[in-house]
């Protein structure tokens, strides 16, 4: 979950990589999150490492939270 306690629209999207790649951003992922809102990202991949990106926001922080499942 992640929430924006900024006073802008917090732009990402999901960064996937693997041992040895350069990072790759997925493209059906993009979010935008309006000021003062929180957004759960849900995603499954087969993986060794993901992360978010993110591009714009304003004046504040953001708190993100995350949950892993490792099948």
């Amino acid at each position: 979950m992640i929430k924006n306690c900024t006073n802008g629209n917090l732009r990402g999207s999901v960064l996937l990589q693997n041992s040895g790649n350069n990072p790759v951003i997925d493209p059906n992922t993009t979010f935008c999150i309006p000021a003062g809102q929180e957004y759960v990202v849900n995603y499954t991949a087969a993986v060794d490492f993901i992360g978010l990106r993110f591009t714009a926001a304003g004046f504040g922080t953001y708190t993100v939270q995350s949950k892993t499942r490792d099948e």
